[in-house]
């Protein structure tokens, strides 16, 4: 049976008003020996507040709405991780779906967060447009991330170009000119813009055009991609795999033909999480800034949410990526005669 607080009140022999007033500080002062006598109470009883109660009277239920598309893909879980970080520090906490990119699965935990009053949302950029025009209908602040702006809401978009210009530039240098990407799937906008910048970049360095195969972000898709560039007549001398999770299945295809990395291919990957790191070797990596991008997310959909943002059209903040050089690049094992 739910603990109440008019049992928290027989249990330490006060009235239930008194009982509100240590569970919100400053409506009303009480009795130190009262307020100790309210707390035994709620810890013996195991009183829990019902946090959308409380928002109803205080505004706020200090929690954020976390929608990822894959919890399994190290990107998406260190990001998570430092939205909870962010939030914890403006004495917020964080509810977390992953959708496994399932419209209806989506869809309940849009629902369940509304549900549970959550003072604003911070979703992907691969949400749904059926979910995005239930969420049109609700009053709370809504920020999407990714690597593509959202016309309308609130973002923290990261901007890939410059760091995959700067990747391209660091193969030229090393006498690469045949290149070739495994992006994502061919419905995803995000792999569409790593694609076209990696083509542009090597374009502009005049480096052939790269061969271009579209797998999933995942190990499999990596190994799958990185099986077929390698087993072609002419195979490229260095790959772009379009996330860490599918550098390593790039690492992995390379190992399976009996070949050395960085000695007789070069990999480079997208997003530059841990995994990138501790790969073996490690990945060179095109870098997303998470602990900036959790932080100017956090700040943003909370200053709307508090009333303090200036108002005027929706607030779009774009960041940079940046490019660090680990094991996995060296130069062209076949330079050109």
């Amino acid at each position: 049976m739910r603990v109440t607080r008019a049992d928290v009140a027989r249990r330490a022999g006060v009235s239930p008003a008194l009982v509100s007033y240590v569970l919100n500080p400053g409506m009303r002062p009480v009795a130190p020996a009262t307020r100790d006598r309210i707390l035994q109470a709620i810890n013996e009883l195991g009183y829990r507040p019902n946090a959308v109660a409380q928002s109803l009277r205080g505004g706020t239920t200090r929690s954020i709405g976390v929608l990822v598309p894959d919890l399994a893909n190290p990107y998406f879980a260190e990001l998570t991780k430092a939205l909870e970080d962010a939030a914890f520090l403006q004495n917020h906490l964080i509810y977390m779906g992953s959708t496994e990119r399932d419209p209806e699965r989506e869809a309940r935990y849009l629902q369940s967060f509304a549900d549970r009053g959550v003072d604003a949302f911070i979703l992907s950029d691969m949400v749904t447009e059926v979910s995005r025009e239930h969420l049109a209908s609700l009053e709370t602040p809504i920020l999407f991330y990714g690597l593509l702006p959202a016309p309308g809401w609130m973002s923290v978009v990261v901007d890939p170009s410059p760091g995959i210009r700067e990747a391209a530039q660091h193969l030229h240098e090393l006498g690469h000119r045949r290149t070739a990407v495994v992006g994502g799937s061919e419905d995803d906008a995000d792999a569409d813009r790593r694609v076209r910048a990696w083509c542009e970049a090597v374009g502009e360095l005049g480096m052939d055009e790269p061969v271009v195969l579209r797998r999933p972000y995942t190990r499999e898709g990596g190994l799958s991609g990185g099986q077929e560039l390698l087993a072609l007549g002419a195979p490229p001398t260095a790959i772009l795999a379009a996330s860490d999770v599918q550098g390593l299945g790039v690492l992995a295809a390379a190992s399976r033909r009996g070949l050395r990395v960085p000695e007789d291919l070069s990999v480079v990957s997208i997003d530059g999480t841990l995994l990138a790191a501790y790969a073996q070797p490690p990945l060179t990596s095109v870098d997303q800034p998470l602990d900036l991008m959790a932080r100017e997310a956090v700040g943003l959909v909370l200053d709307v949410a508090a009333g303090s943002d200036d108002g005027g059209a929706p607030r779009s903040i774009d960041l940079p990526t940046s490019f660090t050089i680990r094991s996995s690049t060296a130069g062209d094992p076949l330079p050109p005669t």
